[in-house]
Order: C-alpha cells, then sequence, then structure tokens
C-alpha cells in the first residue's frame, strides 16, 4: 500500500485484496487507486514524493515478451465516473529490460479514468521502442505524467487480464 514514493495503492486496504465482484475474466481484477494531488499519506504514514501513482512488477529470471509471436501487451480497464482526472493524468504502461532501459506508452486517455465500464487497451510492441523485449526484468503502470509530474486528480481504475497478444 503505497512505500514507493507515489500516489498508488494496488489492491484493496482489507481482505480480499482484489476485485472479486468487478472483473471481464478469471474472477478477479486489481483496483488500482491513484492520487497525484500531492496529498497522499501512504498506510504507513509516509506522504508521496512525486505527483504520480504507479504500480510495478519484476520479473525473475528476465521474460520474453516476444514468445509465440506477441506483438502487444492487452489489458482491460475500467474506471468511474467519480473518478478525477485532470489533463495530465494518462493511464501509461512501462517496460524494463535487463539492461535498465525503460520504455513508456500510453494506454487511455484521462476521460477513460472516468468511464464506469471495460475497456480494451493495446500496446502495440512498437510503441515500447528501445527496450529488449525478450529481456523483460519489470513492467509498470501509472497514472500521470512521468516525464513532467504535475498535480493531478485521484481515483480508482480496475485492471484485468493483462495478456500478451499478436495485436
Amino acid at each position: 500500500y503505497g512505500g514507493n514514493g507515489t500516489g498508488s495503492t494496488a489492491g484493496n486496504l482489507l481482505a480480499p485484496f482484489m476485485a472479486r465482484s468487478n472483473v471481464v475474466r478469471d474472477g478477479q481484477s486489481l483496483p488500482f487507486l491513484y492520487n497525484n494531488t500531492g496529498q497522499f499519506i501512504d498506510a504507513e504514514g509516509r506522504p508521496a514524493t512525486r505527483l504520480v501513482s504507479e504500480i510495478t512488477r519484476a520479473f525473475s529470471p528476465a521474460q520474453d515478451f516476444t514468445r509465440s509471436g506477441s506483438a502487444a501487451v492487452t489489458l482491460w480497464i475500467q474506471g468511474d465516473v467519480n473518478n478525477t482526472a485532470e489533463a495530465g493524468d494518462v493511464l501509461y504502461l512501462g517496460v524494463k529490460d535487463a539492461a535498465g532501459h525503460e520504455a513508456v506508452a500510453t494506454v487511455a486517455q484521462p476521460s477513460d479514468l472516468r468511464k464506469f465500464y471495460w475497456l480494451e487497451k493495446s500496446v502495440p510492441f512498437t510503441q515500447l521502442a528501445g527496450v529488449d523485449l525478450t529481456q523483460v526484468t519489470g513492467m509498470f503502470l501509472g497514472v500521470g505524467n512521468r516525464a513532467a509530474p504535475v498535480t493531478g486528480g485521484s481515483g480508482t481504475v480496475f485492471i484485468d487480464g493483462i495478456v500478451l497478444t499478436a495485436e
């Protein structure tokens, strides 16, 4: 629940930690709470030091995202009409390779974070240039402007069905 210096929380604070009634597939989705207002305090009392919200997943050993002919990362997202999303609050996906190179691509616009229905989004590997996609050591999702953080909104986005696809 936070601790990475951003305004993020992955999962519910109390069990069940994953959402079970709001899903697209496989019985659960990830509630991703974002807070880019500059007022976020994590569960251990630490304030956010960056005006973005980001969650990460490390891979060890490194993963080959191009296996089986994959050419994109596809995922489902659902926002909430009560979310606030400022102009800089895009949903982004990034990957990191074994050499430490990172690439980031926009998944959804601020208006998508307020949609109460599921949207299928896809990030073609061509948008992740400069990273060795055969040696992926991490993937991250975020809300905000990672390159130039600014004060933004807050809310919850549900994430489901992250898969590698042929595009």
